[in-house]
């Protein structure tokens, strides 16, 4: 996500530059963004008071959907930080779902709490012919919150 702190002037000053201004685009860019624009194309004829473009978008929208949405921060928290209710931007939420995995090659046996260290949670799994393994924690929306194992493993079984 780039953004710019401060929008520009449409016209230049006197130093043949332009001005801190009121809008600005955003670049939001990655895997599950989804393709396009949000918001509106700038009107450079219908200006405020200053000359600048009226924003279509609030740039705090933007930040609560990726906060809440790709960072997983509790709505309550969001708000409090940013001083309002906001609305998610579609074009931003992640898939509903993380994509399928590859899962043919690896049977996942099962997890159980430790019974000797509380808090540790034991994963099994038992690989059924030689290939890629990974073993991620997703958080809600998909996105990883810890990979375990990522290996090409040789052994013909291995447990976690």
């Amino acid at each position: 996500m780039t953004f710019s702190e401060f929008g520009r002037t449409i016209y230049e000053n006197a130093s043949v530059g332009t001005d801190h201004g009121t809008s600005s685009p955003m670049l939001v860019f990655g895997e599950g963004i989804g393709n396009g624009f949000i918001g509106q194309e700038p009107d450079l004829v219908n200006t405020d008071n200053y000359g600048d473009p009226i924003y279509t978008t609030d740039f705090r929208d933007a930040y609560a959907t990726v906060l809440e949405n790709w960072l997983c921060v509790h709505p309550d928290v969001v708000n409090s930080a940013l001083g309002n209710d906001f609305s998610p931007l579609g074009g931003l939420l992640p898939p509903s779902s993380p994509p399928a995995p590859l899962n043919d090659p690896v049977a996942l046996l099962g997890h159980n709490p430790d019974p000797e260290e509380p808090g540790v949670i034991q994963i099994k799994y038992s690989l059924q012919k030689r290939g890629p393994l990974r073993l991620s924690i997703l958080l809600p929306n998909g996105s990883s919150l810890r990979t375990l194992v990522d290996t090409f493993p040789r052994a013909r079984q291995l447990h976690l």
